[in-house]
């Protein structure tokens, strides 16, 4: 697991029985590979959660070390392009981290979710809203489903939400998703 962690920007605290990042180039790819190297290590995510890094919380689906090695591959390869502003480039590589989330933890598990909500990402920033709604509202479902309406998770899952509808110019809701993101970190934050 060290190897996996090394390679993806990550190192492995032993003291701490926790994945942290070590370069700054691989800070996206370690929140978004927290969970996948650290649940592949036996442990927990240690609480390192964004909602395109939200991967704590929930077992395994029984994948294997190599799967998941290919998930944070290409994630990582995704977000490079992107970071460079190819988003035909990301497409299909957020597109093969969804299938093998589903396939290794489920499709409903926390780290499907991220995994969703990157690639609507993507959907939306190529126009594809629709897509790309479909696969926000999924991921919020997971999230409402795994950690509850008031999560600080779930409100970041909102906030994507509403940007979509707000690009879409549904004012109206997007600014309904907007305050009750707000409400759930004003809870959660002071």
């Amino acid at each position: 697991i060290e190897d996996v962690a090394r390679s993806n920007g990550l190192r492995l605290d032993h003291g701490k029985n926790k994945l942290t990042s070590f370069s700054l180039k691989g800070t996206r790819a370690a929140l978004d590979g927290v969970a996948e190297c650290t649940r592949v290590a036996g442990g927990s995510s240690g609480g390192n959660d964004a909602v395109a890094g939200s991967g704590s919380g929930g077992e395994s689906g029984g994948g294997n070390e190599a799967e998941l090695a290919e998930a944070l591959r290409l994630n990582e390869a995704a977000v490079q392009k992107y970071d460079a502003g190819d988003y035909s480039g990301a497409e299909p590589l957020f597109r093969r981290v969804v299938e093998i989330h589903e396939l290794t933890f489920g499709a409903e598990h926390l780290n499907t979710a991220r995994s969703l909500n990157n690639l609507a990402l993507i959907l939306k920033l190529k126009g594809s809203y629709e897509d790309a709604e479909r696969l926000y509202l999924r991921a919020l479902a997971i999230l409402e489903t795994a950690l509850g309406p008031d999560h600080i998770d779930t409100a970041q899952g909102l906030t994507n939400l509403a940007g979509l509808l707000l690009a879409k110019g549904n004012y109206e809701k997007a600014t309904s998703l907007y305050r009750r993101a707000l409400s759930i970190r004003e809870r959660a934050l002071g």
